[in-house]
Order: structure tokens, then sequence, then C-alpha cells
């Protein structure tokens, strides 16, 4: 029931969100001021106090008062908005910020209690509050747009003197269930395009997924840079990610890895996003649907992807789609423990680890396999720790610049000698996605002063 409210909820935002976008498309620039009256409302003032009513109202909806203390509810009628871009901008802006709030709230955190000026509410009295609220601001904008445009406004229901054949086409096919934004949000997702990435340009996916994750559990770099060589190492093929535009721009994606994994050509999601505005239209399944065809003709037999054990929602989603959650994967970060040992430690080339088949398990996530080091060259380091008698005790892989491990293995039980080999390179070190089968590092991962961050699930899907 509640999961059920949530999507009608969304569809229905989602719903009076278009009827303004529709509008806004048929109007020009200066129409956004225009005014029956001197005191009456422009489009301009109605999306300003609509845009900050929203971040008010959405920003920590969980948590804090619906009418924050920083904000000017009585400026918010004052007509400074300069032009329709800036105009479209505070509509997304706050749009933006009610659906991310919206993809927060679970089963875990339904039955929160919000406040709006120190007043109660259950979570659907707020929302219910906001929707009516809404459609009230939008049916407005709406109405003015019909003033501005006169005859020449094209509908956006059903248009005069089409009721009757409205009706009969509707009661021709057999009584279903469904939500009645369904055939409007459809038919405004027929513009929707969904191809491949390789012609789009790495700033406009990084612009997209920025946005798309605004908000989300870790904050992700914006630097363009960073990305290309973050999809370097997790081996990204443009042909092989694929994304959904709207009349040209990018509103959601998924961004493959294609190598081998565990014996099967693999394509691995190193990353999914859907803007808010685009989410509850099942984006990523489309995506999937058209995808899936093109991998299986390249080889491809498996997807592979990671996702936030907290990020309940998504999981269902991929669930829908055919993925199934195969192991978990566990982050920690932190400064290690000081040490009186000075273990003697190598510098090698990554390849002679490679000679003598490291590693001797198959446990590393898909961006700390040998794969994907042989890509990242000279981004990490490979050294060996060694007893007096220069025996072998293990060997890790790190970056030196930011100290994350990609690797970690012990040849004995001396955890201690090799948390002190690592210290010599990096004090503030973190590792993530590591195997919750591998217990004894965990432990002493924890022992010798790293924190457990966050968790993630690997999901898996044979195509």
């Amino acid at each position: 029931m509640k999961e059920n409210y949530l999507t009608s909820i969304k569809k229905q935002f989602q719903y009076y969100k278009l009827l303004g976008d529709q509008t806004f498309s048929q109007i020009e620039a200066a129409d956004i001021f225009w005014k029956y009256h001197p005191e009456a409302n422009s489009i301009a003032i109605i999306v300003k106090h609509l845009w900050g009513n929203m971040k008010s109202r959405w920003t920590d909806f969980l948590t804090t008062d619906g009418e924050k203390e920083w904000r000017q509810r009585d400026q918010e009628f004052v007509e400074d908005i300069k032009n329709k871009e800036e105009l479209l901008a505070k509509w997304e802006d706050g749009w933006q910020c009610l659906f991310t709030a919206i993809d927060a709230i679970d089963e875990d955190n339904f039955d929160t209690i919000v406040y709006i000026r120190n007043m109660g509410h259950s979570i659907v009295e707020a929302i219910n509050r906001q929707l009516a609220h809404y459609a009230y601001h939008v049916g407005q904008i709406v109405f003015i747009g019909t003033l501005i445009k006169g005859d020449a406004w094209k509908s956006l229901s059903i248009p005069k003197g089409q009721s009757s054949s409205y009706n009969q086409e509707k009661f021709k096919q057999p009584k279903r269930q469904a939500h009645f934004t369904d055939e409007f949000l459809n038919k405004a997702s027929s513009s929707i395009e969904i191809k491949n990435l390789k012609e789009t340009p790495l700033k406009d996916i990084v612009e997209c997924l920025l946005e798309a994750f605004d908000g989300y559990f870790v904050q992700m770099p914006s630097d363009v840079a960073y990305w290309r060589k973050r999809y370097q190492g997790a081996r990204v093929d443009f042909e092989y990610c694929y994304g959904a535009f709207d009349k040209g721009k990018l509103v959601a994606f998924i961004i493959n890895g294609v190598d081998r994994l565990n014996g099967h050509l693999t394509a691995f999601n190193t990353g999914t996003g859907v803007l808010p505005a685009y989410r509850g239209r099942q984006l990523v399944d489309k995506i999937y649907a058209y995808a899936i065809p093109l991998l299986k003709e390249k080889g491809i037999t498996k997807c592979v992807l990671e996702v936030i054990q907290d990020n309940a929602r998504a999981i269902r989603v991929y669930q829908r789609i055919g993925f199934a959650i195969q192991r978990n994967l566990n982050c920690y970060k932190g400064t290690l423990s000081e040490s009186e040992q000075v273990p003697k430690i190598k510098k090698i080339d990554f390849s002679e680890l490679q000679e003598l088949g490291y590693p001797k398990h198959n446990f590393y996530s898909w961006d700390h396999t040998n794969d994907a080091l042989v890509q990242l060259g000279k981004e990490y380091e490979t050294y060996t720790v060694v007893d007096p008698a220069n025996q072998l005790l293990g060997y890790f892989i790190i970056n030196p610049t930011n100290g994350r491990l990609a690797q970690v293995e012990v040849e004995t039980e001396d955890f201690a000698t090799i948390t002190a080999a690592i210290s010599q390179v990096a004090k503030e070190v973190r590792i993530v996605n590591v195997d919750d089968r591998r217990v004894d590092l965990i432990e002493n991962l924890l022992t010798y002063g790293l924190q457990n961050t966050i968790n993630q699930y690997e999901m898996e899907m044979d195509i």
C-alpha cells in the first residue's frame, strides 16, 4: 500500500510538472511577465513562489520543519526573475528537490511525523498538502497561458468538442487498472530517444550524472578529468553505454564497462542515473530493454552492478529488471594505528605479481581486479612486504596520492606487519568493496583503526 501510494503520488507530481512544461513551451520569453491586471501574479511570480515553497518544504523533508528559517516567503512575490531561462532554472530546481525527497521515502521511514510550522503531519498528509498546493498554482500558470495565447492555445487535456470521441475510444478498451496520468506521461515520453553514448561528449554525461546524483549517499566529484580516468579503469566502452534523451538532452543513462569477469564476458554497470524530473517513468527498465539485445549480439552473457545497500528503491528497480543479489561488499576508511614496526617493503612492477598468480581468489570487485589495475597504470603502486629472511609476508596495492587500497593480501596471519607496512606509504587509507567473506581482513581493518563507512550489494543478471 505504501509503495503504491508513493508510485501514484510521484506520477501526479510529474503530471502537474508536465502541465507547466507544456505551458512554458507555448509562450514567448516576454509572456512570463504578463499580468491580467497590475495586482495579479505573473507566471514569473508564481514560479518563484513555487520554487521557494518547494525548496523549503522538501529540503531535509523528514528531519526538519517544512517552513525553513531561511525562507523569505514575502520576497517570493517580488518580480525579480530576469528572463525565461532563470524561470526555468528555478522551476527545475524546485521539482528536483521534491523528487529527490520523495525518492528517499521508504517502508522504514514512512511513519515519520513531518512538521510544517510546528504542526505535525503524517507522510501522506504532508505530501497531499503539497500536491494540492502545487496543482492550484500550476492551474493558474495554465490559465494565464490560455489568456495569453487565445485561439493559438494547444489544449493540454481533451480539446473542446472532442469529449464524446475521447470517451468512445476509452470505453472500447477493456476494464483495467492503470493510473490516470499514464497516458499523458507516456505521450510526453514518446519524445524520449534511447541510444548509445559513443557520440555524447563526456562533459554532457558528467553534467547529467551530477544532477542525477545530487543529494545522493556519497558526494560525486565534478571534475571531468576524474571521470575520464575513472571510466578508463572501469573499462568503459561508450558504444556499450546507453542513455535516454529528451529532445537531445541526456536525462538518464547506464554506463557499462566491458571485460571478462570470472570467465564470462560481462557488462558491468558502473553508474546509473535519472534526472529527478524524469523519475517514475521506468527509464532504467527501458534502457535495459533496449540494451540487452545489443549486448547479447556482442557476446556478453552477464550484467553486473553494485548498489548501496540502503538504496532500497534502486534495489527494487534492479530486481524488477532481473538482477539478483550475489554478495556483500563493505567499505572502510580511517587513520591506521601507530606501530613501532618498520617492516621491509619493496616497490615492484604490478606484472611481477601477475606472474606469480596473484590474487589467488576472485573476491575483488570490478574496480580492483588485475584488469582494472592494468588500465590504471601508474596511478597505483605495488609493494611486497618481506620478513628479515626475505620471505614474502604479503603485498598491497595503493594509490599513494589518496590512500586508496586496491588489493591487500597476507601470506601469513601477520596483519599487524602488513598494516605497519601500508602506513609507511599512507596513514589515511580507504578500501572499498571488500567481500564480506574476507572475515580476517575485515576484523583487522577494524582493529587497526579503520571504520566501516558504507556497504554495497553486487547484483548479477544472466542475459
